[in-house]
């Protein structure tokens, strides 16, 4: 048996996260998420007491872009958020793999109405932004 060696698969979550990058490239004129609507909840910062003010700090300095990238997945962590923007219900996920926004009270429904920003994405519009 030790001389056995099985391929590491991805989990459910990577597999389901790679169909959903997949749906998203093909139908990404189609996603109901307005550019102004995914600034309104980066400006939120995470879940955690003094979020913004601790992301603005970090922005302030000078650094590569993989640290800023790394400081935002380090800052958001996992978890989630609901939104009320100009009368529409946004919910937000966001785990080791980036950040999901979605039209609605989940991002688990259906997977083309919502997009998926990778920590990079989100660094880089944050960085932006400020």
């Amino acid at each position: 048996a030790s001389a056995l060696s099985l391929p590491e698969y991805p989990t459910a979550n990577e597999q389901r996260r790679q169909i959903e990058e997949r749906a998203a490239a093909l139908y990404a004129g189609e996603i109901p998420i307005p550019e102004s609507v995914v600034d309104e909840i980066l400006r939120t910062g995470g879940n955690r007491a003094g979020s913004q003010l601790r992301i603005i700090y970090n922005f302030m300095s000078e650094q590569a872009p993989e640290e800023y990238t790394e400081f935002v997945k380090r800052e958001y962590r996992k978890g989630g958020k609901g939104f009320q923007i100009d009368g529409n219900e946004y919910s937000v996920w966001f785990d080791e793999t980036g950040m999901q926004i979605a039209v609605g009270h989940t991002v688990t429904d259906q997977i083309l109405d919502k997009a998926f920003l990778s920590w990079e994405d989100v660094s880089g519009r944050i960085h932006q932004l400020l």
